[in-house]
C-alpha cells in the first residue's frame, strides 16, 4: 500500500449514510463537535507520529475486540504516513454513520479535515479526508474503515 492507501486509513468509514442537512442538525450524537474535532485531529496527529498504540486506545470498543492493540500496531506500522505537517478542521457534521460490524447506522459525528504531508517522494501536500466520530460512555471514538474492518476481521493487515 502507498502513501495514498495509507491516507485511505485516515478516511476511516467513507461510506457514511448522506443526510438532509435538516435531519442531521436533529441529530444528537452524545458528545460535541469540538470533542469530535479534537478528537479526529488526535488520531492524525498520532498516526502521522507512529503512535499507533495510542490511536487504538481511542478506537471504536467493538473495533478494539476484532483487533488487538499489538496486531494492530504492527500493521499499521506496515505503512506508516508521511509526517504530518498541520491538521486543521473543515467541519464537524452531525450524521447517521454507517459502521462497519454494526446493522445499523449510529449517530456520531463526520469530521472533514485537511491534512498537510511533507514526504521526501512527493513534497508537501494536502489531503481531505474525514474521521467518523461516536461517544460511546460520554467519550468520543473513531471507527475503522470498512475495508481495515474487513480485513483486520479476517486477521489480515489491511
Amino acid at each position: 500500500m502507498g502513501i495514498r492507501g495509507a491516507v485511505a486509513l485516515l478516511v476511516l468509514a467513507a461510506s457514511a449514510a448522506c443526510m438532509p442537512a435538516t435531519a442531521a442538525t436533529a441529530l444528537k450524537p452524545g458528545v460535541g463537535p469540538q470533542a469530535a474535532s479534537t478528537l479526529a485531529v488526535q488520531i492524525v496527529q498520532l498516526m502521522g507520529q507512529g503512535r499507533y498504540e495510542l490511536a487504538w486506545n481511542h478506537l471504536y470498543p467493538q473495533h478494539q475486540a476484532i483487533v488487538s492493540r499489538a496486531r494492530y500496531v504492527t500493521c499499521e506500522s506496515l505503512s506508516p504516513l508521511p509526517i504530518v505537517t498541520r491538521v486543521k478542521v473543515l467541519s464537524a457534521e452531525p450524521d447517521l454513520i454507517s459502521v462497519p460490524g454494526l446493522d445499523r447506522p449510529v449517530v456520531g459525528y463526520t469530521v472533514t479535515l485537511r491534512t498537510t504531508f511533507q514526504d521526501m517522494r512527493f513534497g508537501t501536500y494536502d489531503v481531505h479526508h474525514v474521521v467518523h466520530v461516536l461517544a460511546v460512555h460520554g467519550h468520543a471514538v473513531w471507527i475503522l474503515s470498512a475495508h481495515r474492518f474487513d480485513a483486520y476481521s479476517h486477521n489480515l493487515c489491511p
